[in-house]
């Protein structure tokens, strides 16, 4: 830079650095490929001294498609007033909340901050007072002006407030002055089975049954601004269409200012909470094993059969007879290994499924919500059912497409 600034220019003989970039400042950032327009966004600088490399706010890095394993991008500081003003006005993050597309949110949190959420509004997580507050302050520590409090859920034997309480204070407080607080009826990512500890019994009492999510924690219901029942997941606080961020989204200033505040929450809470993943997370029970073994000593059973279903023979046949007719197909047919291998793949897929069956989630030793693999896959936070079936059940020859 010193060299750049040095070498004289058409204009001026030496470039003259009048100033430092200070707090505040705006820097437009850019990610290639540039493939829409929020790949190009405007962000206030925040100067770190001695440090050598960008830190970015995670909820944007679907804008970017950017992530941390040696991602490179480019800040331009804008030099005139006009530039500056539209970055501050025009390009700023809060007016790149809505993908210039379709209009459905870019913006949202992901992997640490979703399985943080989702813990901290489980039903029977309470706070004391001065839990309470440390919480709400953590999340609202730039707001300026009165905060809005909520009176205790629990008096008696002692005060206590819920986790749902903390989030129902920062949505209110959130909403600007003079605008009504968010009524919304939704649902979870968690499906309400994953909270089933038993089979639901026969209806007693008389009056209209209990249908679908209903007084389950999978079932959102926000009255005035207050969670009154549900988990708050990657449903509502992800980039996903007609979440809780986005019906908030009067201005995008206040879906942002939501994000940040949620952000700045979850990440206190999860560093006072902690999450680890270990073996007890991914074992299965010695029943489960035990069925699972008979269901791989029974799937050793059919080569002969499958074969012979493949050459279109009966099943009874001898294995001298299969395996001069095995020789024959694969000399004279060059697609009968492909034939061969897809019939196998779906012999063995019913006995893929009965052991994905004994060991998940059934026959785990840690079950949901303490499991905490089934915690983060369930709740959009990261990984995929094919994961744990690989890890848990078996890793084999298994059809993932």
């Amino acid at each position: 830079m010193a060299k750049l600034l040095a070498t004289p220019s058409i204009h001026h003989s030496v470039q003259v650095v009048h100033r430092h970039l200070l707090n505040n400042d705006i820097l437009l950032l850019n990610r290639q490929p540039t493939l829409h327009r929020p790949s190009i966004m405007a962000h206030k600088a925040r100067i770190l001294r001695g440090e050598k490399t960008f830190r970015l706010h995670y909820s944007n890095c679907k804008s970017y498609n950017a992530d941390f394993d040696g991602d490179e991008m480019n800040a331009h500081c804008p030099q005139n007033e006009l530039g500056r003003s539209e970055a501050y006005n025009l390009v700023n993050v809060p007016n790149q909340y809505l993908v210039p597309k379709d209009g459905t949110p870019l913006g949202g949190l992901i992997q640490d901050h979703i399985i943080s959420g989702v813990r901290l509004t489980m039903r029977g997580r309470f706070f004391t007072r001065e839990e309470y507050y440390q919480l709400v302050f953590q999340g609202l520590s730039r707001q300026r002006g009165t905060l809005t409090l909520l009176p205790p859920t629990i008096l008696k034997p002692r005060v206590l407030w819920s986790g749902k309480q903390v989030l129902s204070t920062i949505i209110l407080n959130i909403i600007p002055r003079g605008k009504d607080p968010i009524c919304l009826t939704s649902t979870s990512k968690i499906s309400a089975g994953a909270w089933s500890t038993a089979k639901p019994r026969k209806w007693k009492a008389g009056g209209t049954p209990i249908l679908d999510n209903s007084m389950t924690e999978a079932e959102v219901v926000i009255r005035r601004g207050e969670l009154l029942v549900g988990i708050l997941d990657k449903m509502h606080y992800g980039s996903t269409a007609y979440s809780l961020v986005h019906c908030i989204c009067t201005g995008s200033e206040y879906s942002t200012r939501l994000l940040s505040s949620f952000a700045r929450l979850f990440t206190y809470f999860l560093q006072w909470e902690g999450f680890t993943l270990g073996p007890k997370d991914i074992v299965v029970l010695a029943d489960a094993d035990k069925q699972r073994t008979s269901i791989i000593e029974e799937s050793r059973k059919i080569g002969t059969a499958t074969a012979a279903e493949a050459l279109n023979l009966p099943t009874d046949i001898t294995t001298d007879e299969l395996a001069v007719k095995m020789d024959e197909a694969f000399h004279s047919d060059p697609k009968f290994r492909a034939i061969m291998d897809r019939q196998f793949k779906s012999a063995l897929d019913q006995f893929t499924n009965n052991i994905n069956k004994c060991c998940i989630p059934t026959g785990l030793v840690t079950k949901f919500p303490d499991n905490n693999l089934q915690l983060m896959i369930q709740s959009g936070a990261k990984g995929s059912a094919v994961n744990a079936m690989q890890i848990s059940c078996l890793l084999g020859q298994i059809e993932l497409e």
